[in-house]
């Protein structure tokens, strides 16, 4: 019976590699190697070994089966981890984009407040100078103005001091 089973064995291990095998060369080819196309496969291969098993009394065709569905399980687990994975980058990417745009615009609101902020003080100290420049302009026109007076005064006097010496003189 041991050789039955041998044989019975190798004959559905070698059925099923050979009927899987398009489907494994054409995974391979579209590299979904890690794919539930492959899975789907996997899944397929156990489930005819475990039922070939059960039919044929063949524990260690079951036992395969079993290791087989838990294998297909981890890469199943596996794939979805990596898949959450990419996703969880893919938003962190997006977020880090979203906050890097956010900055650049708070950089140029920045810049140009700034600038604003430069050009008015510009504003201010010019004006703070024109108003410099007038009130010394009014300076100087006051003190050319005090300055002509004190000439006229002088002129005045002397020609008031000739008028009383002339008087005096003649009388």
């Amino acid at each position: 019976m041991g050789i039955v089973r041998s044989v019975t064995k190798g004959a559905v291990d070698r059925s099923l590699r050979l009927a899987r095998s398009p489907f494994d060369m054409a995974l391979g080819v579209a590299g979904a190697s890690r794919s539930p196309a492959k899975l789907a496969v996997d899944r397929i291969d156990a489930t005819v070994r475990r039922t070939a098993g059960v039919v044929l009394g063949d524990r260690g065709l079951e036992r395969e089966a079993k290791l087989q569905e838990s294998a297909a399980e981890e890469r199943e687990r596996a794939m979805r981890l990596r898949e959450a994975s990419e996703q969880r980058a893919k938003e962190a990417e997006e977020r880090r984009r979203r906050e890097e745009q956010a900055a650049a615009k708070r950089r140029q609101k920045a810049k140009r407040d700034a600038e604003k902020a430069a050009a008015e003080r510009d504003k201010r100290a010019k004006a703070a100078k024109l108003e410099s420049l007038d009130a010394k302009e009014k300076a100087l026109d006051a003190k050319a103005k005090a300055a002509a007076k004190k000439r006229e005064s002088k002129r005045v006097e002397k020609a008031a001091a000739k008028a009383k010496k002339r008087r005096k003189a003649g009388g």
